[in-house]
């Protein structure tokens, strides 16, 4: 992970909020285990959730009887399957729930919910055949972290119901696509009074020296506020090896319940390098992965 000198000011920030939840849902049970998961976050932050599905795009010509009747009942068969999948869940009946069924790229229609309805994160799953590259619906993750203006927290095959946020652990590069998410994890840590990880990675095959060390710790530190200590337990860390790896190895030792990551504002996720990172992450990670996208100050935790 490259790294860059920060300001020696730290970093301020204010409470989260993930009042207003949208799931994307296929009605597999992969994308069912990212509604239980959303639900569980919309009880501890008293929200509400938006349930989506996405037909595929059918284009029907003027005239084609057979084919607008195959997409009404294309539309009906997913009506239903929504009304099943959100019975299927007892707790939604005590949170506000909307549920929609649209036609067209997932994507689009995330991003289309996101801005309409003031939405404060994303919740999806993601296949572990595909790793990151699939997830439901076989929509691609980089274009929906990419477009979604809001946090994206992605549900991989192997990982954990979402029980509490008691312990987090942010893998910070130092880059600047990582500050907003360091609001974002420190201000997690304090609304949920969590512990808080603070890592980096150096990508070399020793470790750092102990100037290194100590300069990447002191960054670390800056990402967080003054007054952390007053609100939740953080504590910094810096590895030496390949990035995902020893940030599995660090989330398994410390029972992490949630691994929150940044994605750099140029390009998708920057290179290709982070975005396999992200990918190993997800496709192996035993919770769910927070991704935040954009700049310090851009939608920031409100």
């Amino acid at each position: 992970m490259a790294t860059m000198i920060l300001d020696s000011a730290h970093l301020e920030t204010t409470p989260v909020s993930f009042r207003r939840i949208l799931v994307t849902t296929d009605f597999s049970a992969q994308a069912h285990m990212a509604l239980v998961d959303a639900v569980r976050l919309a009880t501890l932050f008293a929200g509400e959730i938006f349930v989506l599905h996405a037909l595929p795009s059918m284009e029907v010509r003027y005239g084609d009887v057979l084919g607008m009747e195959a997409r009404q009942a294309a539309m009906a068969a997913a009506q239903t399957a929504m009304a099943r999948e959100v019975e299927s869940i007892p707790d939604l009946a005590r949170i506000p729930c909307m549920t929609r069924v649209e036609e067209g790229p997932l994507d689009l229609q995330v991003e289309q919910v996101v801005r309409s309805h003031h939405v404060d994160l994303v919740v999806a799953g993601s296949r572990g055949a595909q790793g990151l590259d699939k997830l439901l619906f076989g929509s691609s993750a980089e274009s929906l972290i990419r477009r979604a203006p809001c946090p994206v927290l992605i549900v991989g095959p192997n990982a954990r119901r979402v029980d509490s946020l008691q312990s987090i652990l942010f893998a910070a590069d130092l880059e600047l696509g990582s500050l907003r998410a360091a609001q974002y994890a420190a201000a997690l840590g304090k609304t949920m009074q969590a512990t808080l990880t603070v890592m980096h990675v150096v990508n070399r095959v020793g470790p750092p020296q102990r100037e290194l060390r100590k300069d990447l710790e002191e960054r670390l530190m800056h990402l967080l506020p003054r007054d952390a200590a007053m609100y939740f337990k953080a504590h910094v860390q810096v590895d030496h090896g390949q990035a995902a790896p020893r940030i599995l190895r660090a989330a398994n030792l410390g029972g992490t319940e949630l691994i929150l990551t940044g994605c750099r504002h140029n390009g998708a996720l920057g290179d290709h390098a982070a975005w396999r990172t992200l990918s190993k992450l997800i496709h192996d990670a035993e919770c769910p992965i927070l991704v935040v996208n954009g700049r310090l100050g851009e939608g920031a935790p409100a």
